[in-house]
């Protein structure tokens, strides 16, 4: 996900939990043998309404008897397990068990076959209700500017006093890694907030405009159904700051991160140098500038010189931050979130609603100016965000204001760009393709008719591609062999909210069920044994990638609270020296260590965490539903 990380020394490793060990794994010789039977399934629990699959690793070629036993040992259900063979992704050998439907709630129940026997679990109907909070607090946690108080955190241990604040930025000037010299601007923005990106100080706008978005998207949903207190998610459902607003504590924390992009806009009329337009900088070589009109356009970051030594607080690390060349990837981030934004405070906070809109306007307008200013990947001290493909967020700029505004301009744009169409499988910050048939799908208020049975389609039959690559996937997860990237654990979440927006279009459980197959991924379902959320699991991340949460090395430092996803396996970008020290070595699954130093595999970000939010209060909310239609019956 990030470029032209260095190498951070730490004295000391984290102790890697990684399938029954406390050293390094040898994570290539993870195949199963004959007589070796382990089960694999999420160390959170189940809900009582989904799907319920249990992994069986072993060799044996033939069905294998398995058994359900409650917290008293009394048998709850029995059955026969489902060989798959090999998996090329884990490189063992695995069964698919499916656990009865109908199990009763309780905890303390345990799968047994072939002389393996599984950690307890549970069966309950509030299962995400709490993950829910945990992973949409992450934000509060990583909030820049203010002071993080003990009552909005999990404990004392992570509270911490306000850090870059006030803060103003200039562009920046200098030379760069390639020997390009930038001359800065004539002016500087007060950017004061936002949220610290992942394990350093950034702030990425590409990455923040995905972030707000998708917290934004899950509260449209809700709110487009008038099912935001049937959710929970009416005001008080969690305390931060601003609990007792009268406002959704999720709409909320969307707002500090929409504000803080809004700061990062190019003031209208200011001359800024950028790459020259169409031109992508390579990686060792001097960059050709240009100066342009840059007003309306977005920095690309704002970050400092040089990365922050790991651990380190905010408030010890060199205060100096400046603001990077405007991108038109940064600049469309905000047209579409901006755009987002104004639909959903329009009502409740008309000024907000209003400075969101303008904005929105005028970054469309910028980009439409300067159609092919790319990112420039020379800077140290921060992550990349390269994007070379800018129609799909020109596509998603346009149909958000579309949407906002009814304006036929927007939506011929939409129409002209061969972006929107074509059925993709996934998103993510870079890719945005499917962001637009997303908020077609949960937009009650049709404005056309043709467009919106168009954005839905292509919902459902991304979703139907989803599962197919679900179910080739032994461990029946979406995710294929060959996609293990930065960050993978985001890709198998985001493709769980495609699924549970094809849920809420065609009512079929079987895309439920898949996403819950997502959710059960990262918390424990998978060759490791290893639930990637912390808090959550008898084997839980504990040494993320992070600055502040570095209590694996120094106890000086707090481990993560509750609810932080790290990226995941990651066996194409192992950038770090914990990743090459399993280069080649490790089946695509298994490339993972739960060490501070990997921030190529276990660094946490805020486009990681959103989907894991979203799609805990997606959960939630269905089993609430699914709860009360049965209570009705009865």
């Amino acid at each position: 996900m990030r470029a032209n990380r260095l190498f951070l020394s730490v004295a000391t490793s984290a102790v890697l939990l990684v399938s029954g060990c406390t050293t390094k794994p040898a994570a290539g010789k993870l195949t199963a043998q004959a007589d070796t039977c382990e089960l694999r399934l999420t160390q959170h629990g189940f809900l009582p309404s989904a799907s319920k699959t249990v992994i069986l690793r072993t060799a044996q070629a033939e069905p294998v008897a398995y058994e359900v036993r409650d917290a008293a040992g009394a048998v709850a259900a029995s059955g026969m397990s489902v060989p798959g063979g090999s998996n090329a992704a884990s490189a063992d050998s695995v069964h698919t068990i499916t656990l009865a439907q109908d199990l009763p709630e309780g905890e303390g129940y345990t799968v047994s076959a072939c002389g393996g026997v599984s950690h307890p679990f549970a069966v309950r109907a509030d299962l995400y209700a709490g993950l829910s909070e945990d992973a949409l607090r992450y934000f509060y946690h990583n909030r820049i500017g203010t002071e993080i108080k003990a009552e909005y955190v999990q404990g004392p241990q992570w509270t911490r006093r306000a850090s870059l604040a006030p803060l103003s930025a200039t562009c920046f000037f200098g030379e760069d890694m390639f020997g390009t010299t930038w001359p800065g601007c004539g002016y500087e923005l007060e950017v004061t907030g936002s949220w610290f990106d992942a394990g350093d100080f950034g702030v990425y706008p590409v990455n923040l405009g995905v972030s707000v978005w998708t917290l934004q998207h899950a509260y449209e949903r809700m709110a487009q159904w008038d099912a935001v207190a049937e959710a929970g998610w009416a005001d008080g459902r969690m305390q931060l700051p601003e609990t007792g607003n009268g406002v959704s504590e999720l709409l909320d924390e969307a707002r500090w991160g929409m504000e803080s992009l809004l700061k990062l806009q190019v003031p209208e009329g200011a001359m800024v140098w950028a790459p020259k337009a169409g031109t992508q900088t390579e990686h060792g070589k001097a960059a050709e500038l240009e100066e342009i009109d840059a007003g309306g356009m977005v920095h690309h970051k704002l970050a400092g010189r040089k990365w922050p030594p790991l651990p380190i607080w905010p408030w010890n690390a060199d205060q100096e931050r400046l603001l990077y060349p405007p991108s038109t990837s940064a600049t469309l981030g905000l047209a579409a979130t901006g755009a987002q934004c104004a639909r959903l405070w329009a009502g409740v906070d008309d000024v907000f609603a209003g400075k969101c809109f303008a904005a929105a306007l005028r970054a469309y307008e910028a980009a439409k100016a300067h159609p092919e200013i790319y990112a420039s990947n020379s800077f140290d001290g921060s992550g990349g965000y390269g994007d070379g493909r800018l129609g799909d967020e020109f596509a998603w700029a346009a149909l958000e204001l579309y949407e906002t505004t009814g304006d036929p301009a927007y939506l011929a744009d939409l129409r002209a760009n061969p972006a929107f169409g074509p059925v993709k499988d996934a998103f993510g910050w870079a890719d945005v393709d499917l962001m637009p048939a997303l908020t077609l799908s949960v937009r009650k208020d049709v404005r056309d008719r043709k467009l919106s049975a168009d954005g839905k389609a292509i919902v459902v039959n991304a979703a139907e591609k989803i599962l197919t690559i679900r179910d080739g996937e032994g461990y029946r997860f979406p995710l294929g062999v060959s996609e293990y990237y930065w960050g993978s654990n985001s890709l198998v979440l985001n493709r769980g909210l495609v699924l549970a927006a094809a849920f809420d279009l065609t009512g079929e459980a079987r895309f439920r069920d898949g996403a819950v197959d997502a959710m059960d991924y990262v918390l424990g379902r998978n060759v490791l044994d290893q639930s990637y959320v912390s808090g959550y699991g008898i084997r839980a991340m504990r040494a993320p990638h992070h600055r502040m949460w570095a209590g694996a090395v120094d106890p000086e430092f707090p481990l993560p609270p509750p609810g932080a996803l790290a990226g995941g396996a990651n066996n194409t970008a192992m950038a770090d020296p914990v990743a090459q020290q399993l280069k080649g070595k490790c089946a695509p699954m298994a490339c993972w260590a739960d060490d501070v130093e990997s921030f190529a595999m276990n660094e946490v970000a805020i486009n990681w965490n959103a989907p894991l939010a979203a799609l805990a209060i997606y959960l939630d909310h269905t089993e609430r539903r699914t709860t009360a239609a049965a209570s009705l019956k009865e």
